[in-house]
């Protein structure tokens, strides 16, 4: 058996999905390693450049793009690593942080996964970790009062403002563009949910593994260079549709219907303000009537949970 896979969902990341395959290569000696790409139907060269300059990868070309949870899935069912990564390509391997990472997992029973310290392309320390969410974080965070409550107590905890990331320590909630699990762990079972097709499904795979009696660690000596919010990017608007719409997704899964439909009474009447300030603006000429029909649009999708299938 291999010492580890490593997955990369890609769609159109022709540049980056080489820069990181070539770090992959050029950085990772001291394990036996597979490389498993699932390309979501890029148009941009992405499956010509792997098989020209990786044909040693394993590489699966989806007719259409089914989605970071999906790609993954696919991956993961032909995996023969007893570790599973999941990387994104907007990544940068460092040298011996892949190395690091199995030899943890494979000396701590506790651990069902493990994630590397993540790094701006400057080198400085990237804080994209989080706890588990919860409904009071969510209200606080997303409505209207946010800027008033953005540097508190409860806001900073969630967002892990003030922790210490130096010393290896337990992570609720890192990121999924670089974390390291067991692969027995979802022996038999699809690694993410598939209701959750871009954003929440990393935090709903660390709820699961801490579920089955696991713990997420972060080493510090194990550094990935991340290119933060690459794909929230790519996504312009649509992020936040698919944000609030996996939210409450994710809440009717843990913590049941209640809470979920709180939320979206909540974020209704938010959603209406801001509708009402935003006709103001357009009434006094401040902004173009567009920004508000695309405003009003988005809301309503939200609302009436209209999932996208966005990468």
């Amino acid at each position: 058996m291999l010492d580890l896979s490593i997955s990369i969902v890609n769609w159109n990341a022709e540049d980056m999905l080489n820069r990181c395959l070539n770090s992959i290569v050029e950085n990772v000696k001291g394990i036996a390693y597979e490389v498993i790409v699932i390309d979501n139907n890029s148009q941009d060269g992405s499956v010509k450049m792997v098989r020209s300059s990786f044909p040693q990868l394993n590489l699966i070309e989806n007719n259409s793009n089914l989605g970071f949870a999906k790609g993954n899935n696919q991956a993961y069912r032909m995996a023969k690593g007893r570790n599973f990564l999941l990387l994104n390509p907007d990544t940068v391997v460092t040298p011996n942080s892949l190395e690091k990472m199995v030899e943890f997992l494979d000396n701590n029973d506790k651990a069902g996964a493990v994630c590397a310290r993540l790094l701006n392309p400057d080198g400085s320390f990237q804080n994209y970790y989080a706890r588990f969410p919860t409904f009071w974080t969510m209200v606080l965070l997303w409505t209207i009062p946010n800027r008033f409550f953005k540097n508190s107590k409860i806001i900073r905890g969630y967002l892990m403002k003030d922790d210490d990331f130096n010393r290896v320590r337990t992570i609720e909630q890192p990121p999924a563009s670089c974390l390291m699990i067991k692969t027995e762990l979802f022996k038999g079972e699809d690694l993410m949910d598939k209701s959750f097709p871009i954003l929440f499904n990393d935090v709903d795979l660390c709820r699961r593994i801490y579920d089955r009696g696991y713990e997420i660690y972060l080493i510090p000596e194990a550094g990935i260079i991340h290119e933060k919010g690459h794909d929230l990017k790519r996504m312009g608007e649509r992020w936040i549709e698919e944000y609030f719409i996996n939210m409450f997704t994710y809440f009717r899964k843990y913590e049941g219907t209640g809470q979920a439909l709180g939320l979206k009474v909540i974020f209704s009447l938010d959603f209406l303000l801001r509708i009402w300030y935003q006709t103001i603006l357009v009434m006094i000429g401040k902004r173009p009537y567009k920004e508000l029909r695309d405003m009003a649009s988005r809301y309503y999708r939200i609302i009436r949970e209209n999932k996208l299938l966005t990468y």
